[in-house]
Order: C-alpha cells, then sequence, then structure tokens
C-alpha cells in the first residue's frame, strides 16, 4: 500500500478524521458504531442507486442486496456482510468512503501510487517522507494456525477479492482489500484503530510465538525523490495509464511525463547527460 505522507495511518477512508466523510451523505453526527453502521449504509445505498439509474453494471446485484441495504440500518447484526463486499469494493474504488483497505499485490504498482501522490513542486521544497507497506500473509497464516487438536485461531482482519469484470481499476492494480474491523448497531464506541494496530495488538493478546517475526514492513523513501521514483517506473511500464486504464489515466500520465521531462527533473537531466534508455549507443 502507497501512502504519499508516510505519517498516514493505516486507516479506513469511513473512519478518518471523526468519519466527517460520511457524514455528508446524512445529517446524522457519528456518536456512537450504531450510527456509524448507519452511515456507512447509507453512503452504499446511495451509491447503488444513482450508479443503476443510469444503467451501470454492479458486481453481485440482486433483490436480496437491494433489500438488505434498504432495510438494514436501524438493524442490530454485523456490518458488513459478505454479500455487500463486492459492491464495498467497487464503491471504495470510486472515492465512496467505505472501510475497506485497499493494497496492490504488486509492490512497484504500490509505488507509483506513493509517488503520484506528492504534490508536483521542486524537489528542494520537498519535505518528509512517502511510504510502502507491506504485508506477509504467509507470517499471518503461521499466528493462525493450532496444534491438530485445536480449532485454528480466527484472523484478525478478513481478506477481500472483488469481481474485476465490472473494475477495471481493480485488475490493472492487481488490488485486494483488508477488513480489519467490523461494527454492530450498538452504541458502543467506534473503533478507529489503524491496521497496524489492530494486528499488533491481536498478537500480542495471543502470545504468538511470531510476535517479534517481520509480518508487517514499511519501506519508506523521501518525498524530494518523488519526481525520480515515478520516472524510473514509468520505465518499467508503471504510469497512472497503466493503473487507471481509463481516459482520466491517460491524463495523469501525460501531465507526468510533462512534468518529468521538464529542464530539472529526471527526464531532461537524462536529455542532457546522455542517450535515454532504450535508445542505441
Amino acid at each position: 500500500r502507497g501512502l504519499k505522507d508516510d505519517s498516514y495511518p493505516l486507516v479506513p477512508t469511513a473512519l478518518r478524521d471523526q468519519s466527517n466523510a460520511l457524514v455528508g451523505y446524512s445529517s446524522r453526527p457519528v456518536l456512537t458504531s450504531k450510527d456509524q453502521r448507519f452511515l456507512e449504509i447509507c453512503a452504499l445505498e446511495l451509491f447503488l442507486k444513482t450508479a443503476d439509474s443510469i444503467g451501470l453494471l454492479l458486481p453481485e446485484d440482486s433483490q436480496l442486496l437491494r433489500k438488505y441495504l434498504r432495510e438494514a440500518k436501524n438493524e442490530l447484526d454485523f456490518w458488513p456482510p459478505d454479500n455487500v463486499l463486492s459492491l464495498m469494493a467497487l464503491a471504495q474504488h470510486n472515492g465512496i468512503p467505505t472501510r475497506l483497505l485497499d493494497w496492490s499485490r504488486p509492490p512497484l504498482k504500490a509505488a507509483l501510487f506513493a509517488a503520484s501522490g506528492v504534490p508536483r513542486i521542486e524537489p528542494k521544497d520537498q519535505t518528509g517522507l512517502m511510504s510502502v507497506w507491506a504485508f506477509s500473509l504467509d507470517v499471518m497464516d503461521l499466528c493462525c494456525a493450532r496444534g491438530k487438536s485445536e480449532p485454528p485461531r480466527q484472523p484478525p482482519f478478513v481478506l477481500v477479492t472483488a469481481p474485476t469484470a465490472t473494475n477495471e481499476n481493480l485488475r490493472a492494480q492487481e488490488g485486494v482489500f483488508s477488513l480489519a474491523q467490523g461494527v454492530s448497531g450498538d452504541n458502543s464506541a467506534v473503533d478507529r484503530r489503524p491496521l497496524d494496530k489492530v494486528l499488533s495488538d491481536w498478537i500480542t493478546e495471543r502470545n504468538t510465538s511470531l510476535q517479534n517475526c517481520a509480518w508487517l514492513y514499511r519501506i519508506t523513501l523521501p518525498r524530494s525523490e518523488a519526481d525520480n521514483l515515478r520516472w524510473e517506473l514509468a520505465h518499467e511500464g508503471i504510469t497512472m495509464a497503466a493503473l487507471c486504464p481509463n481516459f482520466r489515466g491517460v491524463v495523469a500520465a501525460m501531465e507526468d511525463i510533462d512534468w518529468l521531462m521538464r529542464s530539472k527533473g529526471p527526464g531532461g537531466m537524462e536529455l542532457r547527460t546522455g542517450p535515454r534508455r532504450g535508445d542505441p549507443q
């Protein structure tokens, strides 16, 4: 998972900043888990209704799904159930706040998200770090394993995949999602812990033998290197056009190349100091 600012926590959009991004879908403030659940369902139902009204294809659409979203707002059952996750993944990729956290399987694709999020200003004016988080599913599987006579431990999160036929960006980015915190319709406080804290607490509480293993990695790079990173990734064919295969992605890739080829950019420097990659020498 690529982050333009290393100080950003691994918190899903629906849980950030006291859920302010969700409040716009209803006038109801978020005071309890019940309020949080209500607003998340409102946002997802509105996404379904609006997309359906203009004939867009939605994943796993059914009468049961529509009835559930219509009637579940004031129920007490655990949210989100499995039958909404594909729709939730599509909504997440299109800017709707959800409790899913999106990841890319190839690390270089995640790196482009980190670099592309850094504002286009001169490198000398950039401060701070960008980062790529990497998570080891193999180590987590070992943490969940038990002896032959014992049931496996339940992991502290769910790995969510979604249909790529209805989500071209997800297909291009080789994306998956993590779902760490669910919510019930009660009056408890909203759990806003970042994913790394959720995992750390789970491992510590269970006192597993892998407590000191490296199951979550964070690789950082100064934000002043964002242009150089984007230039190197472009030579590997990893551009915003490749990750977002639509006209907006094409324009974003063109703007990136235009910026990188400026006189002080890595492309301009390469032209002045020697042949470009792939040119005959």
